[in-house]
């Protein structure tokens, strides 16, 4: 490969990028941009990587380099807005998407993340609405069928938050977070068996997804089941000892049965003991 080829060094990126195999594809990158700094596409590349990385502060700063080139690169705003949307900062996430949608009305990537930072903000009838026109373009889209779920939950619109997150389950059967999210509702309208055999079918596809453990531990609480609780409670917390603050639990958009019985188990002896370790 000739050193001054910049978009051979750019091709290389894109295959090792789909390989995964971000930090090389990264220096690909680099390369191609040592040989042409404005080439936007590389740079546009470069911020990719770095959002599967996690480093979105990179990841924000190649796309701004790609969109000073080329403003109307809908692509660039998109994932500048996903990196918003990760680093929590919603508002900044909504621009950005909104910038990808007056260039790209049919967008589909960007209605759905748009309404997930409607849906971190509050705004729930204004998520629904993102979702609903995600769902014009993709209607065979389980995520965007789940997302619609949650916030219908937090409306309390609870017999279509289960018809959406049904709806999610039909396209993709074994998709964890619309069968994590039917228990959430579930255990809202007073199902709690129903609400637990959901969790218990999202632990069989990922033991490690702390959320369906803790929140078993919370409904069995509830039921007087303590000793069989509290160890699956205490199980949950040691993968991610996070998820024993409220605060976090409201994040996650738990309800307000499950979030007052959570705040009854949070205030056993033996959760505070585990949970005050972690701090030392």
């Amino acid at each position: 490969m000739k050193p001054e080829y910049q978009e051979a060094w750019v091709n290389k990126g894109v295959c090792l990028l789909i390989l995964g195999r971000y930090e090389e594809a990264i220096y690909a990158y680099d390369k191609a941009l040592e040989i042409k700094p404005d080439f936007y596409e590389a740079w546009n590349s470069k911020g990719n990587c770095m959002l599967y990385l996690g480093r979105y502060e990179q990841g924000i700063y190649a796309f701004d380099k790609a969109l000073k080139i080329k403003p109307d690169f809908y692509e660039a705003w998109n994932s500048k807005g996903n990196c918003m949307l990760y680093l929590g900062r919603y508002e900044q996430g909504i621009y950005a998407f909104d910038k990808a949608l007056k260039i790209k009305p049919d967008f589909y990537e960007a209605w759905n993340s748009k309404g997930n930072c409607m849906l971190y903000l509050g705004r729930y009838e204004q998520g629904i609405y993102a979702f609903d026109k995600a769902l014009e373009i993709k209607p065979d889209k389980n995520e965007a069928w789940g997302n619609k779920g949650i916030a219908l939950s937090a409306l309390e619109r609870y017999e279509e938050a289960i018809a959406a997150l049904e709806k999610s389950l039909e396209i993709k059967p074994d998709y964890e977070a619309s069968i994590n999210n039917l228990g959430l509702v579930k255990y809202e309208i007073g199902k709690i068996d129903e609400a637990i055999e959901h969790w218990q079918a999202v632990i069989e596809i990922n033991n490690q997804f702390v959320e369906p453990k803790l929140a078993i531990g919370v409904a069995l609480y509830n039921k007087g089941k303590i000793s069989e609780s509290l160890t699956i409670a205490e199980a949950a917390l040691k993968l991610d000892k996070s998820w024993g603050n409220l605060q976090r639990l409201k994040k996650e958009l738990w309800g307000e049965k499950l979030l007052a019985d959570a705040a009854k188990l949070l205030e056993n002896p033996q959760i505070k003991v585990l949970l005050s370790e972690s701090k030392e």
